[in-house]
């Protein structure tokens, strides 16, 4: 990826370092910036958007804007790792889930090497790095940019991180395109199944999130990927249908 004086950088909070601590207990809350957990060693349990997942050494966690994130401990389990919250402005960079029944649509779209208004950074929430070695390396150049004080080593330190994002992009692009599609989600199915059983009331995403007892944010991701429409639409469009079969029934 080549980067210009015109190329958007991410804005980019001080990066943390754990070595060896005990992990403590945050309850989940709404996320309002990317964030990026990278585990160097150890585990320790997280909930992302009312699901429960064990994260292991070589993982690095990715949460999103308006997703719901909390962590725990892992009995007997102390870990290592990175941890920084990071934002672009304007929508030059998309976070994309891929994998999805929708990736042959735009598997075309997604080039990390590309930048200005098509760039897009495909990026799940869960990735096991491939080369752990080289990320950790990364990471503790970042720190060390931004300790520095030195003219230009804030806007080097947003620079480095897009090239890091852009690198995992790759990794995860590559991937995808060795996966099989995976089955349409229990959750969105459930939601397909709420919406189609309620079609006679005002409904809404809130209230179909708030059915499945899931985060509205995430059900939208999911339910985009997996169908190809918004909920919002999908259900416009079943209320236009049901009121047409309406009209030819009583003629």
């Amino acid at each position: 990826m080549a980067l210009t004086a015109s190329t958007p950088l991410p804005f980019l909070t001080p990066i943390r370092h754990a070595e060896d601590e005990p992990t403590f207990n945050m309850p989940a809350r709404p996320v309002k910036q990317f964030e990026a957990h990278f585990l160097t060693r150890g585990a320790m349990s997280v909930g992302l958007n009312g699901q429960k997942v064990l994260a292991s050494t070589g993982e690095v966690l990715f949460i999103f804007p308006g997703d719901s994130y909390g962590f725990s401990a892992v009995a007997g389990q102390t870990h290592s790792g990175y941890h920084c919250h990071f934002e672009f402005t304007g929508a030059v960079y998309r976070f994309i889930e891929t994998g999805l029944p929708e990736w042959g649509q735009f598997i075309g779209k997604v080039d990390p090497s590309v930048s200005g208004s098509g760039m897009m950074l495909a990026i799940p929430n869960r990735l096991i790095v491939t080369d752990k070695a080289r990320l950790t390396e990364d990471f503790t150049e970042l720190i060390a940019i931004q300790r520095s004080r030195k003219v230009g080593c804030e806007v080097a330190a947003r620079a480095k991180l897009l090239l890091l994002l852009n690198r995992l992009c790759n990794q995860y692009v590559a991937e995808c395109g060795r996966l099989t599609v995976p089955a349409r989600s229990r959750q969105v199915s459930r939601a397909l199944g709420f919406i189609d059983g309620n079609l006679s009331r005002p409904i809404s995403l809130h209230d179909v999130a708030r059915a499945l007892d899931v985060n509205s944010a995430y059900l939208a991701r999911q339910f985009k990927l997996q169908t190809g429409t918004t909920v919002g639409d999908y259900i416009v469009r079943k209320k236009i249908s049901m009121a047409q079969e309406q009209l030819l029934s009583t003629r």
